[in-house]
């Protein structure tokens, strides 16, 4: 199943993109890439983040972490820390897993990494624990060009 306001988005802004609803969780980043074929560092993870007053989604490759001394920067609130599960639920309308950079609710601030645009392109979550879409680097471009950030720090911390 997939997520009907990330579907009308993907059909009325992203020509060519089609959604894919694997029978496999792609909810992690190892299991969405295994689900369609790529390496993990062209998966592009949400992670959400809050404080009392904000919620930022960071989109960023899952090959790297979202560093936080450089969103808490970029956002002006050094008070965000990572959401729990029923946070990420009650602030952006998804669950862990399948939280969708397409379609975040208004008041949800989204950054994405900067180092996405290097790619060919990246495969993002539908909106559901079991479905992505791919983004050509065009369409990132357009779609989140202004709102990158140099947010990443490697994985192997």
């Amino acid at each position: 199943m997939f997520n009907k306001a990330v579907a009308d988005f993907v059909s009325a802004k992203l020509q060519g993109a089609r959604i894919i609803v694997s029978e496999a969780s792609t909810a992690s980043s190892h299991q969405a890439a295994a689900a369609v074929g790529s390496n993990v560092a062209r998966i592009g993870k949400s992670v959400v983040f809050v404080s009392a007053e904000r919620t930022a989604v960071v989109l960023i490759s899952a090959a790297k972490r979202v560093s936080r001394k450089k969103l808490c920067e970029a956002a002006g609130d050094a008070r965000l820390k990572v959401a729990g599960p029923e946070t990420v639920v009650e602030r952006t309308g998804y669950v862990v897993g399948g939280v969708s950079p397409l379609v975040v609710p208004d008041g949800v601030d989204l950054y994405v990494d900067s180092e996405l645009f290097e790619l060919d392109g990246v495969w993002v979550s539908a909106g559901s624990p079991n479905s992505v879409v791919e983004l050509t680097a065009v369409q990132l471009k357009e779609l989140f060009g202004g709102r990158s950030f140099d947010l990443g720090e490697d994985a192997a911390r």
